[in-house]
Formats: structure tokens, sequence, C-alpha cells
């Protein structure tokens, strides 16, 4: 048996050999120029900016919401086989979260034909897509990114407009995208390096781990980040050989359709459909479609839910995989402190950033007993001075939720909290003149931790305080809930430092804020109610997303 059929291997990530003649020892040799642990290592994020602080930036950005708001106005259609084609099952428009006036769209709306038809076409395409090498895909994601940088301001202002970013939370939404686009291109060309994920050598064999993409997947991306995460979730398949059918959220149709035309543009699968507000019939039917290999979804606790038992009772020729992150009850538990104006900003930014509408918000503060009232007043004097404002104004830091039944929601279940026994110590209600879906800072009290309540998700500016005996008694409270997304400790103690582990978070963050994960230096994801605790945001991600198939030849 000669070594002709092993000319391939230095294709694939991982390959060993014992006693191999010269010539498959010079292939592994040209194959490690690519991509390795210490070029992969050099990634840096983009930074973080407030686009107002600059003449340049501030120029730049009112540039950007002027096109946006043109896009906005525009009739909207969905992407079904290679055409942007109406939409068969009506329409719907939206409204600009802190201007009722001002409404966006049409948007259409797919039927169910149309979904299957771009079902269809994602499994036509997928098989010559997964056949490109590594680099290829690589280096065509790199060309998305490079398309998401020209239309920067654009895309910032789509995202201000569409679902109500402040600007300095639409940059860094976008700056997030931008990272995930090449840290997944990256990441796919370090699993391909042979010496990364290695496997040990056996005598007179050569072998190799053959990565098979899983096929046609399913993305749900929620309107809370419509750029990063509608990006981080088609990249990271897709980069792998996958296709994706993307039903973006209504809220944020058309950040998502701006992004999907950037990506046909360079000539990588994606189809695109649209359910409207009211149902979410094509999710429902491509989530239990036989030929759906592979679901990703950001969204609540009970959606992922269905979703995992719907892929499990309708897998058949696989066993489909999920991909999910599904929310958060997300706590700062604050044992000591050195800067009590350092210690506010973290809680003022992880509750009202972008309105409280993340998975990672703060929900409760929870304070030692010694220092609760100092505590407890510092934050109630700051917030109690934040008004929700228009946020193309230079000093908004609060604006509307993304829409009325958002709000509607909210303030629901603020009225929940306050029947089951909590004091409402600020908000509560709508916000006065406010021309959007506005809603005051809102922190209750009064909660006991055990209390169905107290560890529901208000997807909105709005958390509770709880008072903590000490460093156990936080542990118990922080961890009273069904989940385990983020959490951030205060203290100068050395020896709670090194107890942090011990909270239940996914992510957990030592004298910051409980929001704002950065890509590839601080993996995302929980686990209990939050999700699959698949960390977006690390190569290993990209593992969910393939077959590994070893093949090992015997050498005579």
């Amino acid at each position: 048996m000669g070594l002709v059929s092993l000319e391939n291997f230095v294709d694939q990530p991982t390959l060993n050999s014992q006693k191999v003649p010269g010539t498959l020892n010079t292939l592994l040799s040209k194959r490690r120029q690519s991509m390795n642990l210490q070029e992969f290592k050099e990634f840096r994020n983009v930074p973080i900016i407030n686009p107002w602080e600059k003449p340049e930036t501030k120029k730049a950005l009112f540039s950007g919401l002027e096109e946006a708001r043109k896009i906005l106005k525009k009739p909207h259609q969905v992407l079904v086989g290679e055409r942007w084609v109406e939409g068969e099952a009506g329409q719907f428009t939206n409204v600009n979260p802190n201007n009722k006036q001002e409404t966006y769209g049409p948007f259409a709306v797919a039927s169910e034909g149309q979904a299957l038809k771009a079902l269809n076409y994602a499994l036509k395409v997928q098989p010559s897509w997964g056949a490109k090498s590594f680099k290829e895909r690589a280096d065509l994601v790199r060309k998305v990114r490079e398309k998401t940088q020209k239309q920067q301001w654009t895309i910032i202002g789509l995202l201000m407009l569409e679902v109500g970013k402040t600007a300095v939370e639409a940059y860094a939404d976008w700056a997030e995208g931008v990272d995930f686009l090449e840290y997944y291109a990256s990441s796919c060309e370090l699993i391909n390096d042979p010496e990364f994920l290695a496997i040990t050598s056996l005598e007179r064999h050569a072998t190799k781990m053959h990565p098979k993409p899983i096929g046609v997947g399913l993305s749900l991306p929620p309107f809370n980040f419509p750029f990063a995460i509608f990006t981080g979730m088609w990249a990271a398949p897709t980069v792998m050989g996958n296709v994706l059918v993307v039903k973006p959220s209504p809220r944020g149709a058309a950040t998502g359709i701006f992004m999907t035309k950037l990506i046909q543009e360079t000539g990588v699968p994606i189809q695109l459909v649209l359910d409207s507000h009211q149902h979410h019939k094509l999710g429902q039917l491509l989530a239990q479609h036989p030929d759906i290999a592979l679901i990703t979804f950001t969204g609540s606790r009970q959606a992922g839910l269905q979703i995992n038992k719907m892929a499990a009772e309708t897998s058949q020729k696989w066993i489909k995989r999920v991909v999910a992150e599904m929310g958060g009850c997300d706590f700062i538990a604050v044992h000591d402190y050195s800067d009590l104006n350092a210690l506010v900003d973290a809680v003022q930014t992880s509750a009202l950033g972008f309105q409280g509408q993340k998975c990672s918000a703060l929900s409760r503060l929870i304070i030692k007993e010694e220092i609760y009232d100092d505590v407890k007043k510092s934050v109630l004097d700051r917030l109690s001075k934040i008004q929700p404002k228009n946020v193309t104004e230079p000093d908004a830091v609060l604006g509307g939720v993304v829409d009325e039944r958002a709000m509607q929601g909210i303030l629901s279940q603020c009225e929940q909290v306050r029947k089951a026994g909590a004091k409402l110590l600020l908000g509560g209600k709508p916000a006065e003149n406010f021309p959007g879906w506005g809603i005051q800072p809102t922190i209750h009290e009064g909660l006991k931790p055990s209390q169905e309540e107290a560890a529901m998700e208000i997807f909105g500016p709005v958390f509770g305080i709880y008072k903590a005996k000490d460093f156990d008694d936080m542990l118990r409270i922080a961890n009273a809930t069904p989940y385990a997304l983020t959490g951030a400790l205060f203290t100068t103690k050395p020896e709670l430092k090194k107890r942090a582990y011990e909270f239940s978070p996914g992510n957990m963050y030592l004298n910051r804020k409980c929001t704002g994960a950065f890509v590839g230096a601080e993996p995302f994801g929980g686990w209990y109610g939050s999700g699959t605790d698949d960390k977006a945001g690390h190569w290993s991600h990209l593992l969910r997303f393939i077959h590994w198939q070893t093949i090992s030849e015997k050498l005579l």
C-alpha cells in the first residue's frame, strides 16, 4: 500500500504519522505555514469609542443616521434563492423606539412555501460551499468584515434608529460584529493547523481528523444585538462549511437585511426570511424540518426550551444540534469596594445599557448589610437623575425600549413584582413627555430571594436590591435563580476573589460591570436556564458546527 491516499491529508486540521517517508513530512511542513496559535493570539478587539466626542466621528455619525433613515423607509424584501423577492404572507411596519411618529418599512413576510424554497436552495449550495478549503471560507468571511467596516456608520445609524441604541451602544454592537468575523475566520484557520488539535502517534499509522460540516441550519437571532449577534450566529457555522437560513427578529429586520446583502455581495451563501410580529410559524416550520441539521438561537428561556424540544422530537437522520443562549437574571454582588463612584458607574451601565434589554443586564444588586444603606443611597441618587432621551441626542444614556409590546410587558412585570410584596423605590412608570416607548429607571426592594418574582428576567431598565449578611449569604442569593449567565463581584479581598468560582454564572466578573463581554478575550455563554454553554467568541465554539471523522491508515 502506497502513500498516495495521504496526499490530501495536509488540507485537514490534525494529523499524526510514525515512520512516514519524507514526502508527507515535507507536505506537513508546508501546511504549517498557515495560521498557528501564536498568530491567532495576535487578534485584537476593535476599540470602543463615543462617536460624539470628536468632530470627525460626530460628522460621520450624522451621515450614517441620514443614510440609515433612507434605508429604513424603503420597502424590504426577503432573500429566497439568489433573488430578493416580495413576501407572499403580507407585510408589517416598525416604529422608531424614540419617536412613535416615525415608521419604517414595509417589511415583507415570507410564506411557508418561500421558507421551504429558501431551505431547498441552502441544501443545493451547501455541498459546494462545504467543499471549499478552510482558507477559502475564512478569506471570504474576512471580505464580509471589510464590507462591514466600509459601511460602519450606516450600520451604527440603523442600530440607533431601528432598535433605539445610544451612539456608544450602537458603536459597540458594530465593533462586536466586526470582531466576530475576524475572530471566527482566524479560528477556522487555527483548527486547520495540524499541530493545534494534535492527536497522538501510533506505530506505522497515519491518522487524520477530518472535519465535516453538519449541513444546513436555521439561525434565529434576537432584536437586541441585530448586527453583532446576527453576525456571530451566522459567521461561526458558515465559516465551518454550513449554510444557514436566517430568520431575524422582525424588530431588527432592517439591520439583518442590510447585513445579508453585504454577505450576498461577497458570494457567501445565506438565505433570509421574515415572520410577522404576531406569529413564529416560519421558525417552527424550519426548526422541525428533517433537513435542518443545526439550530442557533438567542432569546428567552421559554422559547429556547421549546426549540430544544422540537429539535429532539424531529431529529431523524441525525440528532439536531442546538446552540442556544437563553437569557439570565444577572447580579452584581457588593461585599466591599475601593471606589464608590466606579461601583455606581458599573451598576448604571449594567442596568440601563440599551435600556436593560440585554441577556446580561443587571437584575439583582446584592449588597452586604454593613454598606447597604450607603450603596443604596448612591445608586438611587444617580439613577433618579436619569430620564429617557432620544438616542440621537449626544447626552442620551437611556432611550426608549424597542416597541409598545416591550413597554407594556415590562410595566406588567413591575406590577407583578409590586403585588408580590416589593416596594418600588424608583420608576415603574412610563416616562413623561417622551415621544417614544420610554420607561423610567426602576428599582425595587423587599422581595425575598426565594420568591419566583425575584428570579424573573425583566427585559428592561429594572432591578431589585437585596441585603446579604456576609459572603456566603451573597452566594446563596446570587445562585438562587434557574439562570447562570453573568454576575459580578465587587471586593478588594484576595481570599474572596479566589472564591469567585463558587458563583454559578458562565461569565463571572470581578470589580466591573456584568455586561459587555469582548470577543476572544471574554468568551460568552452560560448554563442552566441560560443556555447550552457554548462559548461565543471562543475558537471552541466552531467545533459545535462540524462532525469529526477519524481516518487512520496502516502503513506497510
